[in-house]
């Protein structure tokens, strides 16, 4: 048996941090470096859950092929989003 089992909640717990983080900085209208900061650190952040989901589902199960075809999907839209996008999503 392992000594240790992974637990992501701490990778979902930063994007919900980095993502209040983000929408004060919006709201507060700080400076425009800080902002694109804040976006970096959710974008990244978003990428880290999406690994994370990927790494919780069982290697032999197969509806998890089906969930890890559309977190792939997903890990694709988020790294092919650039900064304004990932602040439009925020700010609607």
């Amino acid at each position: 048996m392992t000594a240790y089992v992974c637990n992501y909640q701490k990778k979902k717990d930063t994007l919900s941090r980095r993502e209040v983080d983000l929408q004060r900085a919006i709201v507060q209208k700080v400076a425009p470096e800080r902002i694109l900061k804040a976006v970096q650190n959710v974008r990244d952040a978003q990428i880290r859950v999406i690994h994370a989901k990927i790494a919780e589902i069982p290697p032999c199960d197969e509806a998890g092929e089906d969930r890890i075809v559309l977190l792939n999907k997903k890990l694709k839209e988020w790294l092919s989003l650039s900064v304004e996008d990932v602040l439009r999503l925020y700010t609607k």
